[in-house]
């Protein structure tokens, strides 16, 4: 459908000119000097011409304007697809088409991406049924799932920091913020 994708995390410390040099990245094209925000926007736009293009923006938190950093209304063929916690921010701030709610992965789905991301230690027979309660306490969410999954990557395989590490999973569920329950029950 498209003849290229091109995937930017976002992220709550993002900047017009991180996104756009993601874009540049992928786009592999190397501007050089001083070039500011609505210069490096056209170049974009005149390498997405006649293009379709599938963006994805991950972890969308404020306003993006999409034309001041990559020209796309400009650019018909090209798609763009937002991925935020905040259903009103897509609908009423960024102006969302279309809403897809993602559900939470099935067990066996979160156990296999799980499995993946932590690597061979998980296989451990001390440390596979706390890979699972880890599992488990995250719900199906995919971002969580993989947060947690490169934390506990780093325990290695260390049972005893795997099961602290559960241990403090568990005791999340007291946290809250306004807007940010599910998350943060999760977390």
């Amino acid at each position: 459908m498209f003849n290229m994708v091109i995937y930017v995390t976002v992220s709550k410390k993002w900047s017009e000119k991180r996104v756009q040099d993601a874009i540049l990245m992928r786009l592999k094209l190397d501007v050089e000097g001083n070039v500011d925000v609505n210069e490096t926007a056209l170049i974009i736009s005149e390498e997405l011409r006649g293009k379709k293009c599938l963006i994805l923006l991950d972890e969308v938190t404020d306003k993006i304007d999409l034309n001041r950093i990559m020209g796309i209304d400009e650019n018909p063929n090209s798609k763009v697809v937002l991925a935020s916690r905040y259903d009103d921010f897509c609908k009423c701030v960024m102006k969302a088409d279309e809403l897809v709610n993602v559900k939470p992965l099935l067990p066996t789905e979160a156990w296999n991406m799980f499995q993946k991301i932590v690597g061979p230690s998980i296989s451990n027979p001390l440390i596979e049924p706390l890979a699972r309660g880890v599992v488990k306490e995250c719900y199906g969410l995919p971002l969580l799932i993989d947060r947690v999954a490169i934390t506990f990557k780093m325990k290695g395989e260390h049972d005893v920091g795997w099961d602290d590490g559960l241990e403090q999973l568990k005791r999340w569920e007291s946290v809250k913020l306004v807007g940010m329950d599910e998350v943060l029950e999760r977390l």
